[in-house]
């Protein structure tokens, strides 16, 4: 095998940021794929950063992922930062009729930088996101095209019409139907399909005949529930939540937490953390007079989640998979959550989690877990366990693998 990972087969992944630093769902999965791929092939990733980050050194982490080049290009348009860039694109969307998911991510040094390495590599396939697309319209004949779809897009903007204020919702309207289309020329266009659950999958079988497969997010398996022990003094909180917070679903789910929480006659008993990049300052002022500890960026994810008795997950839109919380089943620990925050993740319903409708409900829940060390330590084990069995790097990898053999021929 690795005679032939050396000799033969090399893939070009292109994804509309870069897997690096992994502090967000969508960068868990490309790092995922991106491992699954370099067991056996070598990986050649093209990519943007944000501007305001400084470009990265090779990390450990990049190195042992089987990537052997990177191509990396600063992305311009920042919601929050870059008005002016966000203006110009909008604009550039309305002109050409192309969705503003699309354009923002339009680049001529990465357009050239990307067809220089597809006629130096020879890939014998090119992976690439929906905004990626663009970049290989006119690949060279013959290099099997397959999409990586780890959310349906549309779906996104059509849930969030009605959290939109009125002056927006013709732009999200229109983005919607934009997509819609985009998406579905995509996955007519492409040799084959991969998503990250079923459920999408199911949905786009219906309007494509390209062959589709879900391969399901994987996570290292753990020596046990709580790898790295408890505190030595207990749990520091009785709850937690991790995530990116500039992502417009996340942020959703923690203004609903935050609330129940200040709703809550005689105040908040229960010790929350918060941790991850991204919160609005006014949005952390909040939470912290709500006695919510809010921790930042999490650089230690071992005493992270083993701080905390539970994960919180208040997730009432959003589409693909919640990977914080499967990543939190992998380390054992349980989850309080909607329905929503478990879909796409395999096993037995029940497995690990406590289901509540609302943010109040969960809170709730996490009073009942924190009293009875029992139970915790049922979820803990069923949990661990679910993730182990159904969401392994090793089956991941074999089943990635043997579909794309069969793609590429």
């Amino acid at each position: 095998m690795t005679a032939r990972k050396e000799s033969q087969r090399g893939f070009l992944y292109l994804t509309h940021e870069s897997p690096w630093p992994a502090d967000a769902g969508h960068k868990l999965r490309y790092r995922q794929l991106i491992e699954a791929l370099g067991e056996y092939a070598q990986v050649h990733l093209a990519s943007f950063r944000a501007p305001d980050r400084l470009p990265p050194t090779r990390s450990e982490d990049e190195e042992g992922s089987g990537v052997v080049s990177h191509t990396l290009h600063s992305l311009q348009v920042r919601i929050r930062r870059r008005p002016l860039s966000l203006a110009k694109v909008g604009a550039l969307s309305l002109w050409t009729g192309r969705p503003y998911s699309e354009i923002k991510f339009q680049d001529r040094t990465m357009a050239a930088s990307i067809m220089e390495l597809i006629e130096r590599i020879q890939p014998c396939a090119i992976i690439a996101t929906l905004p990626m697309l663009q970049y290989v319209e006119d690949r060279l004949a013959g290099i099997p095209l397959i999409m990586d779809c780890h959310n349906l897009e549309h779906q996104l903007w059509d849930q969030a019409l009605s959290l939109t204020p009125a002056l927006l919702r013709p732009f999200v309207r229109r983005e919607a139907a934009l997509l819609r289309r985009l998406e579905a020329k995509g996955w007519g266009d492409v040799d084959g399909i991969v998503t990250i659950c079923e459920e999408d999958s199911r949905f786009i079988r219906q309007r494509t005949s390209q062959p589709v497969i879900t391969i399901p997010p994987a996570f290292p398996e753990r020596a046990g529930p709580r790898e790295g022990g408890r505190c030595p003094a207990g749990f520091a909180f009785d709850a937690a939540m991790l995530g990116v917070w500039t992502w417009g679903p996340n942020e959703i789910a923690l203004e609903s937490l935050l609330g129940a929480l200040e709703r809550r006659s005689g105040g908040n008993t229960l010790r929350i953390a918060i941790g991850g990049r991204g919160i609005r300052p006014k949005l952390g002022n909040r939470l912290e007079k709500a006695g919510v500890s809010v921790l930042g960026y999490v650089e230690d994810l071992a005493e992270f989640y083993a701080s905390t008795a539970c994960v919180l997950a208040p997730y009432t839109v959003g589409g693909g998979v919640r990977l914080k919380v499967l990543e939190a089943l992998s380390w054992g620990v349980p989850v309080i959550g909607t329905a929503l925050a478990l879909r796409g993740i395999r096993g037995e319903a029940g497995s690990g989690v406590l289901f509540g409708e609302t943010a109040d409900d969960l809170l709730d829940q996490a009073l009942i877990v924190g009293r009875d060390p029992t139970r915790r330590a049922d979820l803990e084990r069923a949990g661990w366990e679910r993730a182990r069995l159904w969401h392994s790097h090793e089956s991941t990898s074999e089943k990635l693998r043997a579909f794309l053999e069969t793609v590429t021929g």
